[in-house]
C-alpha cells in the first residue's frame, strides 16, 4: 500500500512538472509577444498606452456621430473597437453595415468613417490632426505614428495567446481551483494597467465575448487590478457587470 501510494505521488509530481514546463513556456511566450508589439518607433508595453489613446479618440468621434441615435452604449462602444481593430480600411464600412442593419445607422458609420480617413490623411501629410475637442476649442495631437490604420495584426495573435494560456490552465485536470487561481494570479500579474484596459475593451465585445461567458472575467477574477476608476468614458467596467448581475465585489480589487 505504501509502495502505491508513493508511486502514486511520483506521477502526480510529473504531472504537476509537466504542466509548469508547458504553463512557463507560454508565459515566456506572452512576454515575447508583448516585447515584439511595435507602431513605428514605438515598441512594447508602450504601444498599449498610445493604442487605448487612439481607442479613446475613435470612442469619443462615434459618440458624436451617433449622439442623436437611441442605440445603446455598448453598440457605440462595440463600433469603436471594430474601427480600432480592423482601421478604415479593410472594408470596414461594409462590415458595420452588415453588423448594424437592422438599426439603420448607415449614415452615422459612413460619416465616422470619412471624418477618421480624412484625420489619417491629415496626419500623414501634416504630421498631426486638428480637431475640436468636447468643449469646443480647436486642438492639434500627434499620434506618433500614422493612426486609424487598425491593430488587428498586433493584437489578434496577443488575445488570441493569452486566451489561451488562460484555458490551458482552467481546462486542466490535476489541479484544483485554489491551484488554478494561482497560475491565474501569476499570468495575471504580468499585464500593465493598459493591458487590462484593452482587454477588457475587446472582452465586452462579440470578438473577444468568450472572455464574460466562460467566467475568465468573473470565476477566475483576471480583471481584478484593472483600474476601472480611471474609466471615464466608454462602457464603464462596474456597471456592465452590475447589469449582468454579476457581484462586481468579487471580480475588482475596489
Amino acid at each position: 500500500y505504501m509502495q502505491k501510494k508513493a508511486n502514486d505521488d511520483i506521477k502526480e509530481q510529473f504531472k504537476i512538472q509537466q504542466f509548469e514546463n508547458q504553463f512557463f513556456e507560454m508565459l515566456n511566450l506572452y512576454r515575447l509577444n508583448v516585447d515584439e508589439v511595435n507602431i513605428g518607433k514605438i515598441k512594447g508595453r508602450k504601444c498599449f498606452a498610445r493604442m487605448l489613446d487612439e481607442f479613446k479618440f475613435i470612442y469619443f468621434e462615434t459618440e458624436y456621430f451617433f449622439r442623436d441615435t437611441e442605440i445603446h452604449e455598448i453598440v457605440i462602444h462595440e463600433i469603436s473597437y471594430y474601427v480600432f481593430f480592423y482601421g478604415v480600411g479593410n472594408n470596414i464600412k461594409d462590415i458595420l453595415y452588415k453588423k448594424y442593419r437592422n438599426l439603420a445607422v448607415d449614415e452615422n458609420i459612413n460619416n465616422l468613417i470619412d471624418r477618421l480617413e480624412r484625420y489619417k490623411n491629415e496626419h500623414i501629410s501634416e504630421g498631426y490632426i486638428t480637431f475640436n475637442d468636447n468643449n469646443g476649442n480647436t486642438r492639434e495631437y500627434n499620434f506618433k505614428y500614422i493612426p486609424f490604420k487598425g491593430h488587428v495584426s498586433r493584437l489578434g495573435h496577443y488575445f488570441r495567446h493569452l486566451f489561451q494560456t488562460v484555458s490551458y490552465i482552467v481546462d486542466s485536470k490535476i489541479l484544483d481551483n485554489d491551484k488554478k487561481y494561482r497560475y491565474i494570479k501569476l499570468l495575471r500579474a504580468q499585464l500593465s494597467n493598459y493591458e487590462l484596459v484593452l482587454l477588457y475593451f475587446n472582452g465586452i465585445t462579440d470578438m473577444g465575448i468568450d472572455w464574460v461567458e466562460k467566467g475568465y472575467f468573473t470565476d477566475y477574477k483576471f480583471l481584478k487590478n484593472l483600474p476601472h476608476q480611471l474609466i471615464n468614458y466608454s462602457v464603464n467596467p462596474v456597471d456592465f457587470f452590475e447589469e449582468k448581475e454579476i457581484n462586481t465585489d468579487e471580480i475588482f480589487d475596489f
